[in-house]
């Protein structure tokens, strides 16, 4: 068994649970809402009672209790919704307060200070970006809008991933308009540029991870 062909899908490792789980994504012209697990081995796509909408560019990753799923591009329509997924179902999550409709932001987990920041993204297929930062709290299911003293320019499609090593998370380059290649540290308050001596070209839609054995980060790709 394995998914259907398909680009701008949503992924996230469960550790709870030691899988990888996939959901939705944009194959065959359609938005999909299917939702995958993968063991390290084999393919098993899940029969949740319950799951988002299909949709492409959602912001997913593990929140220290479980995965949340954050908003996505439907059929031209982007979409505020949040869900958590417990291993085995998908849960719908009202809050009082979330980030406006968006796809292709940036979102990682920080152990250090317990939460997931969300950054950026994109509504209305490159029409408008944004530069906003929240955070989530997976104990208490709740979204809140951070104002830093200092931020990266809105921008959309790059990834974030958390530095063990300085205990920030690290955001690079993306697409406002023109293409950038700047590196930001969010150190659970603020926001701060990094000036490395050698950095990626400027690119979007590219990978990135932190590679915790070798204790430093992976970037492949983009446009």
């Amino acid at each position: 068994a394995s998914p259907t062909g398909r680009s701008y899908a949503a992924g996230a490792f469960d550790p709870v649970h030691q899988q990888g789980v996939l959901f939705g994504g944009l194959g065959s012209g359609a938005n999909l809402n299917d939702t995958w697990l993968w063991n390290g081995a084999t393919w098993t796509l899940a029969t949740p009672s319950n799951s988002p909408s299909a949709r492409m560019n959602a912001m997913m990753v593990w929140d220290g209790h479980h995965i949340v799923l954050f908003g996505g591009l439907q059929g031209g329509t982007d979409l505020a919704d949040t869900w958590i997924w417990d291993g085995t179902n998908w849960t719908s999550v009202t809050t009082a307060t979330a980030p406006v409709a968006r796809d292709s932001g940036g979102m990682a987990f920080d152990p250090v200070h317990n939460q997931v920041v969300l950054f950026g993204g994109e509504n209305g297929l490159f029409e408008t970006d944004y530069g906003d930062t929240w955070i989530w709290n997976g104990s208490a299911m709740t979204w809140t809008l951070e104002s830093p003293a200092s931020s990266p320019a809105a921008r959309s499609s790059f990834s974030m991933a958390f530095d063990a090593l300085s205990g920030e998370t690290v955001l690079f380059g993306g697409s406002s308009g023109s293409v950038l290649s700047d590196t930001w540290e969010w150190n659970g308050a603020t926001w701060t540029q990094l000036s490395p001596p050698h950095n990626p070209s400027a690119r979007y839609y590219y990978a990135m991870v932190f590679d915790v054995s070798h204790s430093d980060f992976v970037l492949f790709g983009g446009a």
